[in-house]
């Protein structure tokens, strides 16, 4: 999974790396799926929220619950 972001200085979409996050882990595709849609909820609302990549998320991270 990934997103893209508008860098600061250049104003353009930048996509971001790829986002695991241990999903290859889960056995069944069915099981990655549901994982990885839990990430994507997370990721809207951490945009939603402010979440910048290209500034400083420890907190961010620090509460993601999945």
């Amino acid at each position: 999974m990934y997103f893209s972001y508008r860098h600061p200085e250049t104003n353009l979409l930048v996509r971001q790396a790829n986002i695991h996050w241990g999903a290859n882990e889960y056995a069944s595709k069915e099981d990655r799926f549901n994982y990885l849609n839990r990430i994507r909820i997370k990721i809207q609302s951490g945009l939603q929220l402010g979440f910048n990549p290209y500034e400083e998320n420890q907190p961010f991270y620090e509460n993601m619950v999945f």
